[in-house]
């Protein structure tokens, strides 16, 4: 899907700033409201520091918008708040100082930058921050060069994130591979793929750029390109205000689609919220006999059986029944993701992956079977 250029109604995003001799004959105050330039500051200083230049955010004022920057490297995020006036100045303060200033004032304040602070001012109360100019010389933004939007929902994203790692002795897996319009992660024990459009670009981004995008409900515009001067390839994702830029990691993701069972031998639509509910403790055991999937879970001498009627049975190619063994907590992670009143239950085997897709069958959540004991 292709983005369609609206009007923001705020400065172009990649305005920058004249210096102070050009604009000394130029208005330096704007009006915004304090809440919502909080909640940016707010979401900026989530971002990791690792050395003095990751631990500020460039304040731009701009024609009726005020801009706040801020990059770990690994990713460059900004965003734009509406305001009200016209200014043209810039400056560094600490993200964390920022971020507290901004909890001290409310309603409409008054933002002034010049004579090396920034100012805001409320209607009882003002505040000022030092530049931290003089300590840390902030980065060149990328001029990010794009090569065609497409659009991605935030409950897309989050399904997507279900399967994702966090061992750091593996970076291939700490990623999401956009895959000619899927979205897959895996940790090695589960699996998801995600359909979000019949087609897309191929490249593995770090999944840490999704999450900031994850929590709203919305779209996200995602798009692939290049940043002049780095032979690497980059993303950059914008919804709103906020938007990331980042370059792909140099890492090769898993050859997922092998993963996927070809020709499973069980095939079942079973009530979602039936087999959510009775699923428990730490290992599920998942038995389909005639029109029954027969529910067994258990965990430190508990255990408990639990029959649920089967809506549909789509394929059995089984002579007697089949029982596969999992981690519950994988099993109930991928029903949540998956959303509708029924799921499709695959299976191929007792020591074969087992996957669980949506009544569409464009989303795929696949779990390992649980090792065995001993």
């Amino acid at each position: 899907m292709t983005e369609t250029p609206t009007d923001t109604g705020v400065a172009d995003r990649n305005t920058t700033p004249t210096t102070t001799e050009e604009t000394t004959e130029l208005p330096r105050e704007l009006k915004v409201d304090s809440d919502k330039l909080a909640t940016e500051v707010a979401w900026l200083a989530k971002m990791p520091t690792t050395e003095p230049v990751t631990a500020v955010i460039e304040v731009t004022s701009l024609l009726s918008a005020v801009m706040v920057r801020r990059t770990c490297f690994e990713r460059y995020q900004e965003s734009i708040v509406p305001a009200v006036g016209i200014a043209q100045a810039s400056i560094l303060v600490d993200a964390a100082k920022l971020a507290a200033a901004l909890k001290t004032v409310s309603g409409q304040v008054v933002i002034t930058i010049e004579d090396g602070q920034l100012r805001i001012k409320d209607a009882q109360r003002t505040v000022r921050l030092k530049t931290a100019d003089e300590a840390v010389a902030f980065p060149p933004w990328p001029a990010f060069q794009g090569q065609g939007r497409t659009v991605v929902t935030t409950s897309e994203m989050r399904q997507a994130l279900t399967s994702v790692g966090s061992n750091t002795e593996f970076p291939q897996l700490m990623t999401v591979q956009f895959d000619d319009g899927k979205m897959v992660t895996t940790d090695r024990f589960r699996l998801s793929a995600i359909t979000y459009s019949q087609t897309g670009f191929v490249g593995t981004v770090p999944a840490a750029v999704l999450r900031q995008f994850s929590k709203n409900e919305s779209a996200v515009f995602v798009e692939a390109g290049t940043v002049p001067g780095d032979s690497d390839d980059w993303v950059e994702m914008r919804s709103g205000m906020r938007t990331v830029t980042a370059p792909l990691p140099q890492v090769e993701f898993p050859k997922w689609r092998a993963l996927v069972p070809a020709d499973p031998l069980i095939k079942v639509l079973v009530p979602r919220t039936a087999l959510i509910e009775a699923i428990s403790g730490e290992e599920v055991n998942l038995s389909v006999d005639g029109e029954v999937l027969t529910v067994l879970s258990g965990s430190e001498g508990i255990e408990s059986e639990q029959q649920i009627k089967l809506f549909q049975t789509l394929r059995n190619d089984t002579e007697e029944p089949m029982a596969v063994s999992m981690r519950s907590k994988y099993a109930k992670d991928a029903l949540h993701a998956l959303s509708g009143g029924l799921v499709v239950f695959e299976a191929t085997g007792p020591r074969k992956a087992v996957t669980f897709r949506d009544i569409s069958e464009k989303d795929l959540h696949l779990v390992m079977p649980a090792p065995r004991a001993g």
